[in-house]
């Protein structure tokens, strides 16, 4: 991040410590992304949080998201202003559903959502010509999206402790 952005970031910190528990919770956070062998990560693991804090979605350099371990119950459609977003970690959370803007995540290379409350799959998944590997064991899934086949980078697709009674 530049000088600018970095204090548009912290600006936005300080403005939201006034708002509500949640945005305070943000604010104790450390949102500073890392800069990792040229990627651009954040680490949000195990924080007990709820929500994604809306200042990691103006993170639009981001890399990788690490939002694993924690209490999540739905990931934002603003999910889609990351766009550099090559891997995202979001398993061992409490997902039902994926928003219908991950299918703007042209970039992604892995998704791990592993390990949630995950019913469906969404069709936007299926129109992400690079991803590799797609982790949705231990979910609820019954059945998979129409539309896998286009995945044709896709050399992982872990599917084991679900419901499925088809596979595509």
């Amino acid at each position: 991040l530049g000088p600018s952005e970095k204090h548009q970031l912290s600006r936005r910190l300080v403005a939201s410590k006034s708002q509500n528990a949640t945005s305070n919770m943000a604010a104790s956070l450390n949102l500073q992304p890392q800069l990792a062998n040229g990627i651009l990560r954040l680490y949000l693991s195990n924080q007990g949080l709820t929500s994604i804090p809306e200042e990691v979605f103006d993170i639009t350099k981001l890399e990788y998201l690490d939002v694993s371990n924690n209490k999540l119950t739905s990931i934002p459609e603003a999910i889609g202003r990351l766009q550099k977003l090559h891997r995202l970690d979001a398993y061992g959370n409490k997902l039902s559903t994926l928003p219908n803007g991950v299918d703007k995540l042209q970039k992604l290379t892995h998704l791990y959502i592993y390990d949630n409350q995950l019913t469906e799959v969404p069709p936007g998944v299926c129109s992400l010509p690079n991803l590799e590997v797609l982790d949705v064991g231990y979910n609820k899934l019954s059945t998979l999206p129409p539309g896998m086949e286009k995945l044709q980078k896709l050399r992982q697709l872990r599917i084991s402790s679900n419901q499925l009674t088809e596979v595509p």
